[in-house]
């Protein structure tokens, strides 16, 4: 199982995953096109939930754009 862990920090996204169990987390930059994919389907739920704000959506889609 792999787990994933994505910070939004000074207007950039970093995004790390690691397996189960393992001690060091391996980060992924930039992020590939399907991680991208899936990270804005989570900040999509978190903004229908009313979690974050709709920018960070956004950003997300022009990230996707140009890749």
């Amino acid at each position: 199982k792999r787990i994933y862990r994505a910070t939004y920090h000074a207007s950039e996204w970093k995004l790390s995953s690691q397996l189960k169990g393992d001690d060091e987390w391996e980060h992924h930059d930039p992020i590939p096109r399907e991680l991208l994919q899936k990270l804005r389907k989570v900040i999509w739920n978190k903004y229908q939930r009313g979690r974050c704000p709709h920018r960070l959506v956004t950003q997300i889609d022009e990230m996707l754009d140009e890749s």
